[in-house]
């Protein structure tokens, strides 16, 4: 954890850095804002929204395919879960009378398979991977108890399960110990670098400089928002991706779509938070910046329909696919998801209704940026001197 907070700071360090070079050309932050979408609009437009670039197909199917994998969970529109799929702890969803199991079946294993396939190819480090263990809970009996929370790495857990002889037992175990740090540890940033490796790792996105791959969300964003800085300056950069504002760009197959989580800038404008992950401006003394956040991969673009489908990892401890609105005019990413307040759904007579609002749509979130896919041509001459 600690080395992903460095890693968030750095990351910032720079993005202001060049960005505040950029904002020197500029006579305000929205003059730049304008710039850039222009840049995105040429790009996605009504004409062009079917004329997507390989790496971003590529990305786009292989998130489709480990969605059908994973039988996985399906929202609707309105933000309601109607089809419940596969989830990261289970060893098989419907364990038939053989006990031979087809591995993709096992959800815990193909989140294995993502971090294992990422650590090989030295993409990631699995570092990050511990296992949460409250100390006493297992011989407490008491509601009311407390514990004191611990965290131990995967690496050392697997040490001391190379001490049991038993072949069987030390599978078991690992396995066991597997599951649970899947279930402690967002896996979500994963699934996103799985599919950009495995889909174009060897051709657009070979290296760090083209993709940051990680375990968490906002380093990708970041380099995406340094694209787009670069790019309002006119100079060069490796990125695949762009950053573009959420609601005034038109979501293409392939690109990204992206919601922040931190719960101190909840709830405002997206222009805001653009700021606040761009040039470090904070809205207010409560919003600190952003490190926690969600991605997941435009699969889908239905004009007639005006909706877009999206496919996203450790939704709901699955691989989920949304189905979102488009604005009538423009086909942009809508800022209605469904309805933000559940009271009067859920309000039953004689009961205090006065709770917090809790979202009633699970597609109602912080989205703020896309992540928009560019042109092979833009990157790969920059990224092929690295």
């Amino acid at each position: 954890m600690r080395r992903q907070l460095r890693i968030i700071a750095a990351s910032c360090l720079v993005l202001a850095a060049a960005a505040s070079s950029a904002v020197g050309q500029a006579p305000s932050r929205e003059a730049f804002w304008k710039h850039v979408q222009d840049i995105c609009n040429a790009t996605s437009n009504v004409k062009t929204v079917d004329r997507i670039e390989p790496h971003a197909e590529q990305i786009a199917a292989a998130a489709e395919s480990e969605h059908r994998l994973w039988g996985g969970h399906k929202i609707d529109h309105t933000g309601r879960l109607y089809k419940f799929g596969l989830v990261e702890t289970e060893n098989e969803q419907d364990p038939g009378p053989s006990s031979t199991v087809p591995l993709q079946k096992i959800g815990w294993w193909n989140v294995w398979r993502y971090l294992s396939v990422l650590e090989e190819a030295g993409r990631i480090h699995l570092d990050f991977l511990r296992l949460t263990s409250i100390e006493g809970a297992i011989d407490a009996r008491d509601p009311d108890g407390t514990g004191e929370r611990r965290s131990t790495s995967v690496g050392n857990l697997f040490a001391a399960i190379d001490q049991i002889d038993d072949a069987q037992r030390r599978e078991a175990a690992k396995e066991s110990v597997i599951r649970g740090a899947i279930a402690d540890r967002p896996w979500s940033a994963v699934f996103i670098s799985y599919l950009v490796h495995t889909a174009v790792g060897a051709t657009a996105a070979k290296t760090p400089q083209q993709f940051a791959y990680s375990p968490i969300h906002i380093e990708y964003i970041h380099q995406a928002f340094q694209a787009s800085v670069a790019e309002e300056r006119g100079s060069p950069t490796a990125s695949i991706y762009r950053a573009c504002p959420a609601h005034e760009t038109m979501p293409r197959r392939g690109d990204l779509i992206c919601y922040h989580r931190q719960k101190s800038c909840d709830g405002l404008p997206a222009r805001a938070i653009q700021n606040l992950v761009g040039f470090g401006d904070r809205p207010n003394d409560k919003c600190k910046p952003v490190s926690m956040s969600h991605c997941e991969v435009v699969t889908h673009v239905d004009k007639n329909a005006k909706k877009v489908y999206t496919v996203g990892g450790n939704v709901l401890q699955s691989v989920t696919e949304r189905r979102m609105n488009l604005t009538a005019n423009g086909l942009k990413f809508s800022s209605s998801q469904g309805d933000r307040d559940c009271s009067a759904a859920q309000a039953r007579p004689g009961v205090n209704n006065a709770a917090p609002q809790e979202r009633c749509s699970l597609n109602d979130r912080d989205w703020f940026v896309i992540l928009q896919a560019r042109p092979a041509g833009a990157f790969a001459a920059v990224g092929d001197q690295h």
